[in-house]
């Protein structure tokens, strides 16, 4: 196990790591739109670690820089997860399950010395 220094109860502050799985392409509604800038522009502000979630290959195929419409901070892929993913990622799908156990792994690969707590958040 790590050892990330004293534990002092008045100086440490849990950092958080959120997750918000989306479909992806994402198809533009102004609702949709609004969902994202709230979570940036509120709780997501406030998080250390924020990343939506999709499959890589979506990502691959449909850059987020090829959508205007998306918060800047979601144009650059800066907070973008793609995950491997083996069923196909459209809505229809119904691939949530997957995409959340993948999300999972990969966290506990990569992320677990970047967080504190670990939270699956919808985009709703």
């Amino acid at each position: 196990a790590k050892h990330y220094g004293e534990f002092h109860p008045t100086k440490w502050r849990p950092r958080l790591m959120a997750v918000v799985p989306i479909n992806w392409p994402p198809k533009y509604s102004d609702r949709y739109e609004d969902h994202l800038k709230a979570i940036l522009a509120t709780w997501g502000s406030h998080v250390e670690v924020l990343r939506f979630v999709c499959s890589a290959k979506a990502l691959k195929e449909h850059p987020p820089s090829s959508y205007d419409w998306l918060p800047p901070r979601m144009k650059s892929g800066e907070l973008m997860l793609g995950v491997p993913m083996e069923r196909d990622d459209t809505p229809k799908s119904r691939n949530i399950w997957e995409k959340m156990w993948r999300t999972w792994k990969l966290i506990g690969d990569e992320y677990l010395d970047k967080a504190d707590f670990f939270a699956k958040v919808d985009v709703d």
